[in-house]
């Protein structure tokens, strides 16, 4: 996964990582502690392909309770501490929809044009049958502690 470095002048480095759908601001670094660890951040977007599952269910959910649009549910997912920018969330709500699991409308907020989401009757369906393996999934790793 390409590592992209960002100069901020002397002192200073911007550190991002990317998967060909997003980037990940790691963070800022200063020059003279260049020292990171590669495999460790290789392994956090390795996490992160993990997770979109999670992702999916966590936008059925809120599509099943409300209209949803990208911002919002950007803001919604970094409060649970996933790091999602627009090149990954929007294919991921492309994708739901083409399956029949979401729909977008169009909606006129503050004067602007936006895409916001509803989950359809499949994708109920579709978070029905999630949430109960999310449950089995839940009890059998947490029964073991």
């Amino acid at each position: 996964m390409p590592i992209a470095g960002i100069d901020f002048g002397r002192k200073r480095i911007g550190l991002a990582i990317s998967d060909g759908q997003g980037a990940y601001p790691i963070g800022i670094i200063e020059r003279r502690s260049l020292k990171y660890d590669l495999e460790a951040i290789r392994s956090r977007m390795a996490d992160q392909d993990l997770y979109r599952g999670m992702i999916r269910i966590h936008v059925l959910h809120h599509a099943a309770r409300e209209l949803v649009f990208g911002l919002g549910m950007m803001q919604e997912l970094q409060r649970h501490g996933y790091r999602i920018g627009p090149g990954t969330l929007y294919p991921i709500l492309h994708a739901l929809e083409s399956k029949g699991y979401i729909k977008s409308m169009k909606q006129i907020v503050n004067g602007k044009m936006r895409k916001a989401y509803r989950i359809t009757a499949r994708g109920r369906q579709a978070l029905k049958r999630a949430k109960t393996k999310v449950r089995e999934l839940f009890v059998e790793i947490f029964e073991a502690e």
